[in-house]
């Protein structure tokens, strides 16, 4: 197990990882979630093989952000234990990879404060089958919910004005896709055709996109 003090505000992720040929490891930060979340983390994976994640010795299943301005990259990735995680009014910003494999994770409630998504936040999360968006999301990084296999339904911000490639990629697994004339499309409260995310008949030799969509999803045709 490795033990690691409130004052650490850098953490250098491969050195750490490397030095236990376990099958897994148990990790104790003497902090609060939210000191967590503001700590710069190297870039790579700290929570490698199945780990287990404790805060002042009480494992942590459900991630509750109330005070942290910002979730820095890779701060969970890979985290064995998270189940839920709920981000506050505090937060501006989710950095890539920030919850990307947490194999349990399965809601999430994003603040309306949050206005980006970094890359890959979500990346194989295949459990997850919940989540709510802020009202201020204006970016959605590359590969933000790519391989969430379980994840029916989803209604996106009506404030985007980007999306990265490959955000949905395998996105099929929808089952709130609009259909229009061979299309499938995921949308906002607003517009129901926002976003182009696959055919739903690929033998098709002519097609035509809603006049709605502003969006094209990577690899879509």
């Amino acid at each position: 197990s490795v033990t690691i003090p409130k004052s650490i505000k850098t953490i250098k992720l491969r050195s750490i990882a490397n030095q236990y040929l376990l099958p897994y490891l148990i990790i104790n930060y003497l902090g609060t979630i939210d000191n967590w979340c503001e700590i710069n983390f190297d870039e790579g994976d700290l929570f490698l093989r199945q780990n287990y994640f404790y805060i002042n010795g009480n494992i942590v299943e459900n991630v509750n952000v109330t005070t942290a301005k910002k979730i820095n990259a890779w701060a969970f990735s890979g985290c064995s234990t998270i189940k839920s995680v709920t981000i506050g009014s505090s937060v501006k910003e989710i950095g890539d990879r920030a919850f990307c494999q947490c194999g349990a994770l399965t809601s999430v409630v994003i603040g309306d404060s949050v206005t980006t998504l970094g890359e890959e936040i979500f990346w194989w999360c295949d459990s997850l089958t919940s989540i709510s968006m802020g009202n201020n999301i204006k970016e959605i990084g590359s590969g933000v919910f790519e391989n969430c296999l379980n994840l029916r339904n989803l209604t996106l911000p009506n404030s985007l004005t980007k999306i990265e490639a490959s955000a949905f990629f395998y996105r099929n697994w929808l089952l709130n896709c609009k259909e229009y004339k061979n299309g499938l499309y995921i949308g906002s409260t607003d517009n129901p055709y926002l976003m182009l995310v696959g055919v739903s008949n690929v033998s098709e030799k002519k097609f035509e996109i809603h006049d709605k969509c502003k969006f094209l999803q990577y690899k879509v045709f």
